[in-house]
């Protein structure tokens, strides 16, 4: 979560699809992969309040007294969001969702590990989803490598092609 809140707007490559994680796990820099579709959201989300420091600025507090909008607040703010407000916004998405907060609890790990696995399912290989997610070496990754639907159809598509098999 440190590393998102602390992103940056010249932190987007929206040439090379990446975003720079400037000082992520271990206070190492690392780039991390984005699709088309979301550099057009984080685009439209920016252009909401055009904070110049933060891409994910706080509002900060009392600005409701101030008389100014909260695109202003926004875009003024020195600081960014803090992981308070992100918390607030994970429990009402997962709310909306119709997801109870005992069985279907949803975290920002929960985010993470979801990108891991479908990155996974997706072809992306261990070590360079190891990359993306900061880690110094495979071992904490191979928690990612847990059976799946996905998977499983295609270690039995691969073992169709086998000769003799």
């Amino acid at each position: 979560m440190s590393e998102a809140l602390s992103l940056k707007p010249k932190d987007i490559d929206g040439q090379r699809l990446i975003i720079r994680v400037r000082h992520g796990k271990g206070g190492k820099p690392r780039e991390v992969p984005i699709s088309q579709a979301l550099l057009a959201r984080l685009r439209v989300f920016w252009k909401s309040h055009r904070n110049p420091h933060w891409l994910f600025p706080g509002v900060g507090r009392g600005w409701k007294g101030t008389g100014i909008t909260l695109r202003q607040a926004l875009s003024r703010c020195p600081n960014h969001m803090t992981r308070s407000s992100v918390w607030a916004a994970i429990n009402f998405a997962s709310a909306e969702c119709g997801l109870s907060k005992k069985h279907d609890q949803v975290t920002t790990h929960t985010l993470r590990h979801s990108y891991a696995t479908h990155m996974l399912e997706g072809g992306t290989q261990l070590h360079q989803l190891s990359a993306y997610l900061g880690h110094s070496s495979l071992k904490p990754t191979l928690v990612y490598l847990h059976l799946t639907a996905m998977s499983e159809a295609q270690a039995r598509q691969a073992l169709a092609t086998l000769p003799g098999v």
